[in-house]
């Protein structure tokens, strides 16, 4: 009788753990999936926001990126869809405040970007009362900056459950998808700077405007350290490889450039090229992100799956 006992001892521990794993991993998958949904949204908003900072976007092209945004948040408004209620309103917040910049913006890049030298050109006016024009509500300079930083304030108010967080392989992926989409937030505002700048009348660039490009560029270069520091040497390999790929030293080039700029000098070529680059390395590390969503996913597929086949070997 005891070694029966023994042995139905360890099958029931061996029967809980492999339900709590596969509990786990269910778990896991379904907050990968609506990660994956937040991530879809956030880059419809980063494309959206590149688009009206490049004074060559057609109003047709601006209002085509607006229209995948849309969509993307009516596919996660869906029931279907299944995302928790917190995540959705937020969601629904961010695409609120999204619907207010644009009409701030309005919908033809090139008059968005008048409007911006126009403010420039007024900083000293008593309109902003000797103030910056992208310190003040309701200016297209300001629009534009929280614009470009809303991709970003997206995807850090999504978080991952902690009872889907119990193994090693998981958490790292999760940290390293964190590192990636940080610098792509912080690539997409640095992108949209550097635009600005190349669309400025050389007589209009001043210090604020140099100070604002450098500083987008200084993020940029921390949230590549963190990587580096922080990230799994896979991780690190990967961006390495990406950095020295032919667009990555083209835009590189572009962005020295853009450091060492001064007053009345303009040190960037036309903005349809600038973006034409930027756009290649956006699309780079969006695959890269891409790749390591998937990599959440298939770890939680199979573990999953093993947890299954361990329950059916030990009911037969």
């Amino acid at each position: 009788v005891l070694p029966m006992m023994i042995v139905a001892v360890l099958v029931g521990e061996r029967v809980a753990t492999a339900t709590n794993a596969r509990s786990v991993a269910a778990a896991q998958e379904a907050e990968a999936i609506q990660l994956a949904a937040v991530a879809q949204f956030a880059d419809a908003i980063a494309a959206e926001a590149v688009a009206i900072n490049d004074v060559a976007t057609t109003p047709d092209e601006l209002a085509a990126h607006r229209a995948a945004t849309d969509e993307a948040i009516d596919s996660m408004r869906s029931p279907e869809f299944g995302l928790e209620p917190d995540v959705l309103q937020s969601l629904r917040t961010r695409y609120a405040e999204l619907t207010s910049l644009r009409a701030t913006l309005g919908d033809d890049p090139a008059e968005t970007n008048v409007l911006y030298q126009q403010e420039i050109w007024r900083a000293d006016s008593p309109q902003f009362e000797g103030g910056d024009p992208a310190e003040t509500p309701g200016t297209v300079s300001h629009a534009l900056i929280d614009l470009n930083q809303l991709p970003g304030a997206v995807v850090e108010e999504f978080e991952f459950d902690d009872d889907a967080l119990v193994d090693v392989t998981t958490t790292r992926l999760l940290s390293d998808y964190g590192l990636v989409q940080r610098y792509r937030a912080d690539h997409s505002r640095e992108l949209s700077a550097i635009l600005r700048l190349s669309a400025t009348p050389t007589i209009v660039i001043d210090q604020d405007l140099i100070d604002q490009v450098r500083t987008s560029i200084q993020r940029s270069d921390e949230s590549l350290r963190l990587i580096e520091e922080f990230g799994t040497p896979e991780l690190a390999s990967r961006v390495e490889s990406l950095q020295a790929s032919v667009p990555s030293s083209e835009y590189n080039a572009m962005r020295l450039a853009a450091v060492g700029a001064v007053p009345g000098e303009q040190p960037l070529p036309d903005s349809v090229i600038v973006n034409e680059v930027g756009a290649v390395v956006t699309q780079q590390y969006a695959v890269l992100a891409e790749d390591v969503l998937g990599e959440l996913r298939s770890q939680a597929d199979s573990v999953v799956y093993d947890a299954t086949r361990t329950l059916s070997l030990i009911h037969i």
